[in-house]
């Protein structure tokens, strides 16, 4: 058997490439999976809806307020391709996401050796966070394609001198491309900017001439994208709107300065904070975010120290290191101020992730396990990763909480050790283990009881267990060799690494952060399509009742938070006199018109019958019809409605 198993290593060391294509199937086949199992986002159906109007003739931005055009154009054009559903849809941001995860590969294959750059894929393949938010419609998959492929484009630039300027005037096109889907990528060129300017060691007049050639190309398209929206806008309202990259930056300073006109403002309100997200929920998302991946923190940690203190172990290209550190900053930076002004969500903390895993897996010493078993340690904890993740979703009501996991956590590690690394002596690192992780649980334990914050408390011990295992190696074995530094840090980043899969297991699933499952949306758009016709018009909160059952959005809005800026005070004449057809009450409803949901409801009680409650959701999903006005009956002898129970049964 050990034969066998080192044939396979060998072969898979000689052909890493197999690896590499495996690992893209297996990631590509849980995606599409999961479009399928995959709750439904209140924000897909204005996505999608978006392409829709788009496909109608419909010239986004000017016809109707959506998302960024370049985005729009690429679900739309999926939707005409392939046809126009959920599905279609969906695959828009799984494709993103595994593209991203062979940029991912081929960054660290250009930096490093073939080792680090399978580890970086497979995180971004398989990391549970990720997995989770790649089939939901959202600008960030996208976003992150393009960004990452935006920075191959620059290091590529520096590796190839004679092709340097073509390189950086697609890394700028690309970047320009990736705002046009998402609004805060500002981050790119800012983090371009700097890295050339203070970071490259060259003559300032190179730098200035690359800078120059990174703007023409983000500039050109800029121009281009203004320039096709001019034939029916002003030169002063693109100037304004959301086609100019400096608009966002001038939009919140106006905003917090309260000079921002009413119809420019994406809610109500005055002053710095401009959604009013409950603060346990911010924190949670942020908990959640980190903890998720809490081994990649760990290594980013791990990563930068060596960097700064120039160790051996320090990654020999440090200024695309440099570079990726100031990428994760700026993201970080961008989302801690959007924190503070609105809110957060985990969906956001993706967009750090690509570089966190690039800085990461420099972080880790492949040298410390056995050779022949290098490709089998990997195979082995991914398996035991989402075997711990797997036993937690099934028992998800029950929540050991941290200071649990992270005990069990060492205890699966002290087996990894003993099973594939390297042994030196087995008396000293028995001792080593059980000190390390005894040592690092009382901690955790202790800054809980204390009152301490549980992402500083779990971050402090993981530092205690790095330095009572490197402490103790050192102390025992070779004071002066710098493995034990290496090997103390690969054993606290292994730890780590099951901790995010309990952890993940507590919370990540198909329904995490959506509200409608694929039954209620099969069928209440089975509903609206035998009641109506095409061209009706629906009101509704989460827009995929609309999208999928080919009806129009009330007033060709397809983001119902438009309502608050353009319709907000003609609202109730203009439903009085324009009444939509259908009205779906989702939760969401009730959310987005909540200054209007009195006015809503009475309309409800006056005109309309109630056709149908669905109660597969979080939340019962009623739909009504306006009545015909032949049909007017007061409302103590209407139609009785139907009823779906949860497995969609009419009553």
């Amino acid at each position: 058997m050990a034969v066998r198993v080192k044939k396979i290593g060998d072969s898979l060391s000689r052909h890493p490439e197999y690896g590499f294509y495996l690992s893209v199937g297996v990631a590509l086949a849980i995606r599409l999976i999961l479009i399928a199992l995959r709750w439904i986002n209140p924000d897909e159906g204005a996505h999608l809806m978006d392409a829709r109007l788009f496909l109608d003739g419909y010239l986004p931005i000017i016809d109707f307020g959506s998302r960024q055009p370049f985005y729009v154009a690429i679900l739309a054009l999926f939707l005409q391709t392939l046809g126009s559903s959920l599905f279609v849809g969906r695959l828009v941001p799984v494709l993103s996401s595994l593209g991203t995860g062979v940029l991912i590969y081929a960054i660290t294959r250009q930096l490093s050796n073939r080792v680090f750059s399978m580890l970086a894929a497979m995180i971004f393949f398989f990391l549970p966070l990720l997995l989770i938010w790649s089939p939901v419609v959202k600008t960030e998959p996208l976003a992150m394609l393009l960004g990452t492929a935006s920075m191959l484009q620059l290091l590529n630039a520096f590796e190839l001198p004679l092709q340097r300027r073509g390189w950086i005037l697609l890394s700028g096109i690309l970047a320009a491309l990736a705002f046009y889907v998402r609004q805060p990528t500002l981050y790119l060129p800012l983090t371009v900017v700097i890295y050339l300017l203070a970071v490259r060691r060259e003559p300032m007049k190179i730098r200035l001439l690359n800078t120059i050639y990174y703007f023409l190309g983000y500039l050109s398209v800029v121009m281009s994208v203004c320039a096709a929206f001019l034939a029916r806008m002003s030169w002063q309202q693109v100037a304004i709107s959301q086609l100019n990259p400096l608009n966002l930056i001038l939009n919140r300073l106006l905003h917090v300065l309260g000079w921002l006109p009413a119809v420019h403002r994406v809610v109500e309100g005055e002053g710095f904070r401009i959604l009013a997200q409950d603060p346990q929920i911010t924190m949670q998302a942020w908990q959640q975010s980190i903890f998720s991946g809490f081994f990649i923190v760990v290594a980013v940690a791990l990563a930068i120290s060596r960097s700064l203190r120039n160790s051996a172990a320090a990654p020999k290209h440090k200024e695309a290191m440099l570079l990726f550190t100031i990428w994760m900053m700026l993201v970080l930076l961008l989302y801690g101020f959007q924190t503070a002004q609105r809110g957060f969500y985990t969906h956001y903390y993706t967009e750090s992730l690509p570089p966190m895993i690039l800085i990461a897996v420099h972080a880790l010493d492949p040298e410390q396990i056995h050779r022949p078993y290098r490709w089998l340690f990997v195979l082995s904890a991914w398996l035991f990763f989402f075997s711990i993740y797997g036993v937690q979703r099934l028992f998800w009501q029950i929540e050991p909480g941290i200071a649990l996991y992270w005990l069990f956590s060492c205890a699966a590690a002290t087996v990894f050790f003993a099973l594939f690394f390297n042994r030196t002596s087995k008396k000293t690192e028995l001792k080593t283990w059980y000190l390390s992780a005894l040592g690092s649980c009382v901690a955790l334990l202790l800054l809980l009881f204390a009152g301490m914050a549980s992402v500083l408390a779990l971050f402090l011990s993981a530092w205690v267990y790095f330095v009572i295992f490197k402490q103790s190696l050192k102390k025992n074995i070779a004071p002066d060799s710098p493995v034990w530094s290496h090997r103390a840090g690969t054993a606290s980043i292994l730890v780590a690494f099951f901790f995010s899969a309990a952890y993940s297991g507590s919370f990540l699933g198909p329904q995490f952060q959506g509200v409608w499952s694929r039954k209620t949306l099969d069928a209440v758009t089975t509903i609206l399509k035998a009641e109506g016709e095409p061209a009706d018009q629906v009101l509704s909160g989460g827009m995929i009742w609309t999208f999928q059952s080919g009806f129009s959005p009330y007033r060709n809005v397809a983001h119902p938070t438009e309502f608050l800026k353009k319709y907000h005070t003609d609202f109730n004449n203009d439903f009085r006199s324009n009444p939509p057809r259908f009205v779906v009450l989702d939760g969401y409803t009730q959310k987005k018109y909540q200054k209007h949901l009195d006015f809503l409801l009475e309309e409800l009680e006056l005109r309309y019958e109630r056709l149908a409650v669905i109660r597969q959701a979080h939340r019962a999903v009623e739909i009504y019809r306006l009545r015909q006005p032949a049909f007017y009956f007061p409302v103590s002898v209407a139609f009785a409605p139907l009823c779906l129970d949860s497995i969609g049964s009419l009553h």
